[in-house]
């Protein structure tokens, strides 16, 4: 009896500290790039334990559709998809240096915002710009632009059948 109000006493703490980070992250375009990154910091380098880096729940309605474009695309063919996590650039990682920033617009100009990323996946810089749109109760990723010095790429590059 006492292990199970234990038990449930922690989960109430641990849901009062998360819902102020999704209440964030709906409001704040910096704040919704971070709590997925967050993720990524959270987990292991193992592949199995990769956030899913196509989850429609992430992206525009515009970036939704081509997701399922994508998916009826790839059924039943090997290797269809991207062989490779797109918002770490790389199969594995290891995130550190994580810096985010909302690069200005004008202010006068409702709409999109950019959000500058940078960071490191092992000993490789990483940068990269996001334009978050607002719909429905929360910011969502419309684009995504940049990488390494050396492999740099958009959402439309990612979006599409790999064969």
């Amino acid at each position: 009896m006492l292990r199970r109000f234990l038990a449930g006493l922690a989960l109430s703490v641990l849901a009062a500290t998360l819902t102020p980070a999704a209440s964030r992250a709906a409001d704040d375009p910096v704040a919704t790039i971070k709590a997925i990154y967050a993720l990524y910091q959270a987990k292991n380098t193992k592949l199995e334990d990769t956030p899913d880096q196509l989850d429609p729940k992430y992206y525009s309605a515009r970036r939704k559709t081509q997701l399922a474009a994508l998916t009826r695309a790839c059924e039943g063919k090997d290797m269809c998809f991207p062989d490779f996590d797109h918002l770490v650039n790389g199969q594995d990682y290891k995130i550190t240096a994580l810096v985010l920033k909302r690069l200005p617009s004008p202010a006068s100009a409702p709409g999109p915002v950019k959000v500058d990323v940078r960071f490191r996946n092992f000993s490789t810089s990483q940068h990269f710009t996001f334009t978050m749109v607002q719909e429905g109760s929360g910011w969502l990723i419309d684009e995504m632009e940049g990488g390494s010095k050396d492999t740099r790429y958009t959402l439309d590059d990612v979006f599409k059948p790999n064969f």
